[in-house]
């Protein structure tokens, strides 16, 4: 007579595929390590390193019993670069018929220079860099200035991989 054994694979997590703007740094996982070839090969990475360019990663975790079992799992990382972004020239207007400086503006005159050319960019202007950066509170057009020179601060984020970068368009 003899025995059968069968080990069990080892369990794993399955990170799905990400995609990140400009970098992507690895979470913690809590079963199975990171690694960069296949079969626990390449480089051994861990939670916290960041990643800067495309990739395909492995989790990869083994039983360390006769005989060895192991289990993998493989994700794509996909990483987009953001523009940078110049500074666009200054805007100048003519003041209105009411002569205080203040005058409605289309500020969207600047999207062509400030987009370069990318059809791919949208461009949205805010008061302050905090609501630039979240999105939130875009003035609407055409907008009325509220001192002379005034500082507005731009958004532009591209459609298709939603990275954006900010910069300033003086009035």
């Amino acid at each position: 007579s003899f025995d059968i054994m069968i080990n069990s694979n080892p369990t794993i997590d399955t990170p799905a595929d990400v995609s990140s703007c400009d970098s992507y740094t690895l979470p913690a996982l809590t079963n199975g390590s990171y690694f960069t070839a296949s079969n626990g090969g390449g480089t051994p990475l861990s939670a916290g390193d960041v990643i800067s360019t495309s990739t395909t990663l492995f989790v990869y975790a083994e039983t360390a019993t006769t005989t060895n079992c192991s289990n993998e799992h493989s994700f794509d990382i996909t990483i987009n670069t953001t523009s940078a972004l110049g500074n666009p020239n200054i805007l100048v207007v003519c003041d209105d018929v009411i002569l205080d400086g203040l005058s409605q503006i289309d500020l969207t005159i600047m999207d062509e220079e400030i987009r370069g050319g990318n059809s791919n960019y949208s461009v949205s202007y805010y008061e302050t860099p905090m609501e630039a950066d979240s999105a939130v509170n875009p003035l609407s057009m055409p907008y009325t200035n509220t001192i002379n020179p005034q500082t507005f601060f731009v958004r532009v984020e591209d459609t298709i991989t939603g990275c954006f970068a900010t910069t300033t368009l003086n009035l």
